[in-house]
């Protein structure tokens, strides 16, 4: 039998960000983003307001008005073309969002 020799790096980092304003929220996706390098796995998980417009889901930040209007939110799809830009091995995107409309 050939002898393997494991060494195994695991690093996690975890951000938890709350009630964050559209410019706020798509800092943080750009600079994690930053962080998805070669062999990465990553998890952007979203727990908040949100609702859906023509086929199109959006966050809702804490500075979007009550008139559900898609320029005063984030769009999943951005989120995801934005993730799916990186060098990322795995993308996962899980939202967790009481939708209105």
């Amino acid at each position: 039998f050939a002898q393997y020799n494991w060494i195994t790096f695991c690093f996690v980092l975890v951000v938890s960000l709350v009630n964050l304003t559209l410019a706020e929220m798509r800092e943080a996706l750009r600079q994690f983003c930053n962080l998805l390098v070669e062999e990465t796995y990553a998890l952007f998980y979203f727990a908040g307001h949100g609702f859906e417009r023509h086929g199109h889901s959006y966050l809702m930040p804490v500075d979007a008005t009550d008139k559900y209007h898609p320029h005063e939110n984030m769009a999943s799809s951005e989120v995801l073309k934005a993730m799916q830009n990186t060098k990322a091995k795995l993308n996962v995107v899980l939202l967790d969002c009481c939708r209105s409309e």
